[in-house]
């Protein structure tokens, strides 16, 4: 997350809702985020269900009393924090703020690590 408070620019893009809300490009913003392509990877991962069908071949042996996320939701939150370039588990820590990889995620599963 790139906070900027600098030069102002008038180039705005507006690309496909999610959600019912629009996402729009541009470059005039005070919190900015450098993982945009996410939501392109997203929405392939929507096509080809990936994410999904990964998932389903892992077997969770973990007491379910005490878990709060699914394999799938581990899964989903840790390739889009790889993708993004944040190959660290701990990154997911400095990422609670970044906007593209929430609105990615929070897709998926509302009530996620944000």
């Amino acid at each position: 997350m790139i906070d900027k408070k600098t030069e102002i620019s008038t180039t705005e893009l507006n690309l496909f809702p999610i959600q019912g809300k629009n996402i729009e490009l541009s470059f005039n913003g005070d919190r900015i985020s450098s993982d945009g392509g996410l939501l392109l990877l997203r929405e392939l991962d929507n096509q080809l269900n990936l994410l999904s069908s990964a998932s389903n071949c892992i077997h969770d042996e973990r007491d379910h009393r005490y878990i709060d996320h699914s394999v799938k939701e581990l899964l989903t939150q840790r390739v889009f924090q790889i993708a993004a370039g944040y190959e660290d588990c701990n990154d997911c820590n400095d990422l609670r703020e970044d906007m593209i990889l929430k609105k990615v995620i929070k897709l998926f599963y509302k009530n996620f690590f944000f």
